[in-house]
């Protein structure tokens, strides 16, 4: 859902070797690349017009119970982005 209740749906494959892969249904890039930076986290840079946007980084713990995202960077809409979610296996 976006910010005003509205559905959305994106996609994109990709592997995690830097090079930029198109991004659908994405307001805030329409290429990523991801870059594997160990055996548990890597590294996403969105891009839109050719312009960085966002960064995200995802890390799974060691033990494989957490998985924390964060994003930095700046949307669309010119808004900063400083996020960081954190989500545990039950």
């Amino acid at each position: 859902m976006d910010s005003e209740g509205k559905a959305t749906h994106g996609e994109y494959v990709s592997k995690f070797d830097g090079k930029d892969v198109s991004w659908t249904g994405n307001p805030d890039a329409d290429m990523a690349s991801a870059t594997k930076i160990d055996d548990n986290s890597y590294e996403n840079v969105w891009k839109k017009d050719g312009k960085a946007t966002i960064t995200a980084k995802a890390v799974v713990s060691k033990s494989g119970k957490t998985l924390t995202v964060t994003m930095t960077g700046m949307n669309a809409k010119g808004q900063t982005v400083n996020n960081t979610a954190v989500y545990d296996r039950q």
